[in-house]
């Protein structure tokens, strides 16, 4: 009985002993707490800005190259009209000459008729 007379008081004094500063060491615990999430919000703000930041940066870098390209397939359209133009005036010329050559042959043929009829 005696034995846990004093065990009781040496607990009640040790509590009242370690009790301040067990108040303070939590205190002093959740304040580092605060300040350790106030700190990593902050850190994920300026992540969030950072990544928002690079994200248009590419956004715009992409809708520029995109444009380059349009502008690239336009030009690259453009000369293929041009050749295909081309080709078809050569297609025509190739014709002309063919029709040319055939009329000079009928000349030639006739010229010859008239020439064997003298």
């Amino acid at each position: 009985m005696i034995k846990n007379f004093f065990k009781r008081i040496i607990t009640e004094v040790i509590k009242e002993l370690i009790s301040p500063q067990l108040e303070e060491f939590r205190k002093f615990i959740l304040l580092q707490q605060e300040s350790f999430q106030g700190e990593i919000r902050t850190r994920l703000e300026g992540f969030e800005k950072n990544i928002e930041a690079r994200f248009d940066d590419f956004k715009s870098f992409m809708v520029r190259e995109v444009e380059d390209i349009k502008q690239d397939i336009r030009a690259i359209n453009r000369r293929l009209d041009d050749l295909y133009q081309v080709v078809v005036r050569r297609e025509e010329h190739y014709s002309l000459v063919d029709e040319v050559r055939r009329l000079r042959d009928d000349v030639e043929m006739l010229k010859r008729k008239v020439f064997q009829q003298q």
